[in-house]
């Protein structure tokens, strides 16, 4: 069985959340980092990337949603 979590938008995870779901290992804010899904400001603060960034640069059409 899988289970997938799904959030609109890691700005909008609570930061209560994300250490829940850290403790109990399913969100690992390092490996978003090293799979290069974030990026980090000048300010020091990491986002997530945009789909727009995620996707192929030969994609003419990037998708609202990846459900």
């Amino acid at each position: 069985m899988v289970v997938v979590c799904v959030c609109d938008g890691y700005e909008k995870i609570t930061e209560k959340f994300k250490a829940y779901a850290t403790e109990n290992q399913f969100f690992d804010l390092d490996m978003l980092k090293d799979k290069g899904f974030m990026l980090e400001d000048r300010d020091g603060t990491w986002k997530m990337k945009t789909m727009q960034d995620l996707m192929d640069q030969g994609v003419k059409t990037i998708p609202k949603n990846c459900l």
